[in-house]
């Protein structure tokens, strides 16, 4: 009885060890759509620092340090890119990647409450 465990334990182990593969999130780390003025300037690295709007997207926890009323609209925006590596794959494997991305547009805004200046109203969309 316990051999027959130990063999299942044995066989599980075994498919969780070879069945493994590697997945790559936002593609190789690097992070291209930024919402914002200053994220646009600062390459999208303003998620601990961001003090405006785009908060909203970036970091909600954020909105409650803003300390003005103001609004931020984007737009939509599409790219294309194309890449051709020459012996990519190893001599005489070309390797090549047409890519279209649509770019989504962000709404977002601050309002200071009257009356209550610890208090404002945040939105994105």
């Amino acid at each position: 009885m316990e051999r027959s465990y130990m063999k299942k334990g044995i066989s599980v182990l075994f498919f969780l060890i070879f069945s493994t593969t590697t997945t790559f999130a936002q593609d190789s780390n690097y992070w291209a759509n930024q919402y914002g003025s200053r994220s646009a300037l600062m390459g999208g690295a303003v998620v601990g620092g961001v003090r405006d709007t785009s908060a909203g997207y970036y970091n909600p926890g954020a909105l409650g340090f803003i300390e003005d009323s103001s609004i931020s609209v984007s737009g939509n925006a599409y790219t294309f890119s194309s890449t051709d590596l020459t012996n990519g794959a190893g001599t005489g494997d070309d390797l090549s990647s047409d890519n279209v991305q649509a770019i989504p547009t962000l709404l977002s805004g601050i309002v200071k409450i009257e009356g209550a200046p610890d208090h404002s109203f945040g939105y994105t969309v």
